[in-house]
């Protein structure tokens, strides 16, 4: 069974597909907003799977989404982002790429010609995930409502495990918690950076896990 096989498993089981959405929590967290709008599966670059070290980005929510939930499943996610421009400096999803850049760059796991002047492509070798799935379109982007994060962040590490990354890069508070919320016992300071309060070590089934934490 592939990852995207796996995964695609894991939301249906805990109704939090994109496409067969049944999460017991929908009427608590909507609340009645109008513009809420169901979640958003997981962006898995088309060489994550093969991609070493495998990268995983968390951030906070996705801000907005479609009200079509055709284009939030994952095979969307990827076709939708694969070469969407990384748009104005200022936008969180420019600096998301920029990042993976960076972190990948130095391992040259690329099955193509990654550079300055095409970094978009990038977006190939990672993978992307809420800490809260649904959204709440909020005027500029703004952040969802704790509840959306309180009530997600059972479901997350689900995902990283299925997911297998190497390195796992959180963006912002709400994503520091999943990591400190489901794997207190589980930190550990990497050997002669005990200063280094932002870079630690997780083990997640077993496995070792680098874990950076960014701001958003």
């Amino acid at each position: 069974m592939s990852l995207i096989q796996k995964l695609r498993h894991y939301y249906n089981r805990n109704g939090i597909s994109a496409l067969h959405f049944d999460c017991p929590h929908y009427h608590e967290c909507k609340a009645g907003l109008k513009r809420f709008v169901k979640a958003t599966e997981a962006l898995i670059g088309n060489y994550y799977e093969e991609t070493q070290p495998r990268l995983l980005i968390i951030s906070a929510d996705p801000g907005c989404a479609s009200r079509r939930k055709a284009n939030r499943h994952m095979l969307a996610m990827r076709r939708n982002c694969e070469y969407r421009p990384s748009g104005n400096q200022e936008t969180h999803w420019y600096w998301t790429l920029r990042l993976a850049l960076e972190i990948l760059k130095p391992f040259n796991p690329f099955k193509e010609d990654v550079t300055e002047d095409n970094f978009e492509k990038i977006v190939n070798y990672f993978a992307h995930t809420n800490s809260a799935k649904c959204c709440q379109n909020k005027a500029r982007r703004a952040q969802a409502d704790d509840i959306l994060f309180e009530k997600c962040r059972k479901f997350i590490p689900g995902e990283i495990e299925i997911l297998q990354p190497d390195v796992i890069l959180t963006q912002g508070d709400k994503a520091r918690r999943v990591i400190e919320d489901n794997y207190e016992e589980n930190l550990d300071i990497i050997p002669g950076m005990r200063k280094m309060r932002e870079t630690r070590i997780i083990y997640i089934a077993s496995r070792k896990v680098l874990w950076i934490h960014t701001y958003h």
